[in-house]
């Protein structure tokens, strides 16, 4: 998952830099991104996980079609890790969950200084749970600890507003944020970045 955003992030970057807008006002932004996601319904609340946020990155292209309107491209990924129990098991067991987003959508600028956006797409969370095997030594053959891991992914769509203050010529501040509602949980989004006209 990891990988392929990142290959997604260069191939957005590679585009744009080949064919630019003859506005030359596009505006590429990475930044901070903070998640908080429930668990799948095959874990409990017990535990430190939902104690923890999501953390990572988040990649946003403003591509301007005229001198008000553009098109925004967003790219988010965040993880966590944690320990909670499985409810059929009881056991405390160590879960990592990531979340992924990719959304397009338009974008306005009111003036030189300001613009503001919205976008809609498709999200998706993965969970991991690995559990160690409590059986005797003998049945773990020579007591080394046997992990189960199990992988549960969550689709679903997702929506993101925010805006781009240019307090200079060249440099941009990007605050946004998305919601994402999966099957199976909820994912908010809080995104911080900085950007750059070119």
């Amino acid at each position: 998952m990891k990988i392929s955003l990142l290959k997604k992030i260069a191939f957005i970057v590679v585009i744009v830099l080949i064919f630019p807008s003859p506005l030359q006002a596009n505006t590429l932004s990475l930044g901070y991104a903070q998640t908080r996601f429930t668990p799948p319904s095959s874990i409990n609340d017990k535990g430190d996980i939902n104690n923890k946020k999501g953390q990572g990155i988040n990649a946003r292209l403003n591509y301007m079609i005229d001198n008000d309107w553009g098109i925004i491209t967003a790219l988010t990924y965040t993880q966590r890790e944690g320990k909670t129990e499985s409810n059929n098991l009881g056991k405390q067991n160590r879960v990592t969950q990531t979340y992924g987003s990719l959304s397009v959508g338009p974008s306005y600028r009111f003036s030189h200084f300001l613009s503001v956006y919205s976008s809609v797409g498709i999200a998706v969370t993965n969970s991991y749970l690995e559990q160690e095997n409590s059986g005797s030594r003998r049945q773990n053959g020579g007591g080394k600890k046997r992990r189960y891991t199990s992988k549960e992914n969550d689709w679903g769509g997702v929506a993101s507003a925010g805006f781009q203050f240019t307090p200079g010529d060249k440099w941009v501040i990007d605050i946004g944020y998305e919601y994402a509602q999966l099957r199976d949980n909820r994912a908010a989004s809080w995104i911080a970045g900085v950007g750059y006209h070119f």
